[in-house]
C-alpha cells in the first residue's frame, strides 16, 4: 500500500544523497581552481600565459621572485611603471626594459643576442625566475624564426641552470601555427 511517510524518507533521502554529490564536486571543482592559481613554478621548467595583458604573469611571477629572492624581468612597459604598479621593492629583481631608448638595462628589442646573453648571465649567476613580456614588440623587430631560436636557446638554459621562465603574450598576435609551436615548447598555465 501507499506509504506517504515511506515516501518522504526516500525523497528526503535522495535530496541527502543530490546534496553530498553536489558538496562534492563542489569541493573538487575548488580544488582544480585552487591547483591552477595556486600553481607551483618548477625548477628547470618554462611556462607559457597566454593573456591579452601582462597583469597575471607579472603578479605570479613577482611572487615567485620574492619568495627566491631574486628575478628578471624582460618588459615592454617602463620598469618604474611596473615597480609603481605591483608595489615591488625587492632590489633583488632585474628590470629590463625593451626600447629603443637608450639607458642601463634598456635592450633595443632588435638585438635580442644581446638581451639573450643578459638572461644566460643572470641564470649562471644564481639562478631564478625570468618574466618575459612583449613578444609583439620582439616580432616587430625580428622574424618569428629569430625569435624562435632564442627562446629555445633560452627554455634549454632555463632546463640546465634549474631556472624558472614564465614567457606572457597576448596569442592575438601571432599566428596558429608560429602560437602551436609555442604552446608545444612551454607548458601552459591555465
Amino acid at each position: 500500500m501507499y506509504d506517504e511517510e515511506k515516501e518522504k524518507e526516500n525523497l528526503n533521502s535522495i535530496k541527502d544523497l543530490d546534496r553530498k554529490r553536489l558538496i562534492r564536486n563542489g569541493k573538487q571543482l575548488l580544488s582544480t581552481i585552487y591547483e591552477v592559481e595556486g600553481k607551483e613554478l618548477e625548477r628547470g621548467k618554462s611556462y607559457l600565459l597566454k593573456e591579452k595583458k601582462p597583469e597575471r604573469g607579472f603578479s605570479l611571477s613577482f611572487k615567485r621572485m620574492e619568495e627566491d629572492g631574486n628575478g628578471y624581468v624582460l618588459s615592454s612597459i617602463n620598469p618604474a611603471d611596473v615597480k609603481r604598479k605591483y608595489d615591488v621593492r625587492e632590489d633583488s629583481i632585474s628590470f629590463n626594459w625593451l626600447t629603443v631608448v637608450e639607458g642601463e638595462n634598456n635592450f633595443d628589442p632588435s638585438n635580442l643576442h644581446i638581451v639573450g646573453h643578459d638572461m644566460i648571465n643572470f641564470l649562471e649567476n644564481g639562478s631564478g625566475v625570468i618574466f618575459v613580456e612583449g613578444v609583439e614588440i620582439i616580432l616587430n623587430h625580428n622574424s618569428f624564426d629569430r625569435f624562435w631560436g632564442f627562446l629555445n636557446h633560452l627554455v634549454d638554459v632555463v632546463s640546465e641552470e634549474k631556472g624558472v621562465l614564465v614567457l606572457s603574450l597576448d596569442p592575438s598576435t601571432l599566428s596558429e601555427q608560429n602560437l602551436a609551436q609555442i604552446e608545444r615548447k612551454l607548458e601552459p598555465i591555465q
